[in-house]
């Protein structure tokens, strides 16, 4: 495969369908993903790290996949804030769909709930505003 020239009409036309990719995904993520209880600071598409590449900075990756960056907020057995854990959230396709897992400190067995309720926001249909739908059908939706 060739590579494209910088100057080229069609880099231009691939720098932008990128861009807008990355707005349509930040959207959904902004909508969709988990935020407020626990995840108080929402949840970020991390772009660079889901690029299909075999290696990115020296590290080894596994091709297609989606990565968001979470943290969530502890409480403690009287209710009060008592401090945070990052995490990293990779989505992977699979012959069942897709597969969820968790990078993080495992404070409180976390990484288990964050992996259910990523699971479950990304269950959800939608169409291409964004939109959540009842029933999935074959032209217009993506599944979140």
């Amino acid at each position: 495969m060739s590579r494209l020239n910088p100057n080229s009409d069609e880099f231009e036309s691939r720098k932008v369908f990128a861009s807008n990719v990355e707005i349509f995904l930040s959207q959904l993520a902004d909508r969709h993903l988990p935020q407020g209880s626990g995840f108080d600071n929402g949840t970020k598409i991390d772009i660079d790290r889901s690029i299909s590449a075999d290696q990115v900075d020296g590290r080894k990756y596994r091709k297609e996949r989606l990565v968001f960056t979470t943290s969530f907020h502890h409480m403690n057995e009287w209710g009060e804030y008592d401090g945070w854990t990052d995490h990293d959230v990779f989505i992977h396709p699979s012959f069942k769909g897709f597969e969820v897992s968790v990078r993080g400190r495992n404070r409180n067995d976390i990484k288990t709930y964050v992996a259910e309720d990523f699971d479950r926001c990304l269950s959800v249909v939608v169409d291409r505003d964004g939109n959540e739908i009842q029933e999935k059908t074959v032209e217009n939706t993506v599944s979140v």
